[in-house]
Formats: C-alpha cells, structure tokens, sequence
C-alpha cells in the first residue's frame, strides 16, 4: 500500500473554493457595515450641526434687542448693542455669522437660509440643506419659528396696557393674580 502524504489535487481545489467563499462572504459584510457607519456618522453630523444652529441662531434671535429681516442680508440683530449680521457667502455655500463659518453644507440654491416674519415677534428660520453623502433628499429642508422675547414682553404690556389694566395684569379690571394659577381640587382659581 502507498500511503498518502497530503492533500489531492481535488481536495486542495475544493478547500481553496470554500476558503474563497468565506472572504467574500466576509468582505461583503464588512463594506456593509462600513457603508452603514458612514452613514450613521454623517447624520449625527447633521444633527449635531442643527442642534448647533438652532443654540445659536435661534438664541440670538431669542435675546435681540432688535431684529431685522429686510436688509440684503438674511438676518441683522442688535443683541446688547453689538450688530450680528447672518448672511450665506454663495461661493462656499456657508453660513457666516459676523464673517465667521458657523454652518457649513447648505443647499446650492437661492433662499438656502432665510428669516421672514411670522408675526408680530416671531420669526419662522429656514434652513436648506445640501443632502450630500446622507442621503436624505426628503430631509433636507428644516423651518423652526422662534419669538423674539423683547418684542413679545413689549407688546403684552402694550396689550395689558391699553386694556386698562395694570401692567401684568390679565385684563382691563386691573387685577393681578399672584402664586399657582389652580386652587383646591386642582381647579384654576379666579382673581380677585
């Protein structure tokens, strides 16, 4: 008898097949799982960036002493007496806050970011965003309304006022109502 010192070539051919399988196999899982951590990453990107965006502009528009939507540029604060001006440099596609970047990957389009009045202190923010690398065609656009708190204090005493009330007062009878707005039983409790 001859004994047999390794492997035929048959059986080589048929481990070096299911060798070959099982990298493929392997490397199809791996580039899915890499696309899918892009993928993921990108959009904690774009979320962490909105969160960003709303803080800040939102905040600023919050806490203006004055604000202006009619100028050339999008968005003219005065906060403390220092002038913010939001403006969109077109070749970068960026916001720019006081000339510095402070959001980057906006839409390739006119109206990327705009500030309209949406009444008498409030203000409805548009933000178009470039889809890029996440994908999100459909999710590209975000609009947020923001009031303006100065300008919302002025005008309920201006409101209160011009009822007859004092200022702070709910009305023209010049009551005020102080502590919890409920009385026993969880019931609201009338001024007196």
């Amino acid at each position: 008898m001859i004994r047999q010192a390794g492997l035929g070539l048959v059986e080589l051919m048929v481990a070096l097949l299911i060798g070959s399988l099982i990298l493929l196999g392997a490397g199809e899982v791996f580039q899915l799982v890499r696309g899918q951590f892009e993928r993921i990453s990108q959009l904690s990107q774009r979320q962490a960036n909105l969160s960003f965006f709303a803080n800040r502009v939102l905040g600023d528009i919050r806490r203006a002493d004055s604000v202006d939507v009619s100028g050339t540029d999008p968005l003219t604060l005065s906060i403390d007496g220092e002038s913010v001006d939001y403006r969109v440099d077109a070749d970068t596609e960026q916001l720019l806050r006081n000339g510095e970047v402070m959001f980057d990957g906006l839409a390739d389009e006119a109206g990327a970011f705009g500030v309209t009045s949406a009444g008498d202190s409030t203000y409805q923010v548009t933000l178009n965003l470039d889809p890029g690398g996440a994908g999100d065609a459909d999710h590209s656009t975000f609009t947020f309304l923001v009031t303006n708190r100065a300008a919302a204090i002025k005008a309920a005493q201006e409101n209160g006022n011009s009822q007859g009330g004092s200022p702070g007062s709910s009305g023209g009878n010049g009551s005020i109502c102080q502590g919890p707005p409920w009385g026993k039983g969880g019931k609201p409790k009338e001024c007196k």
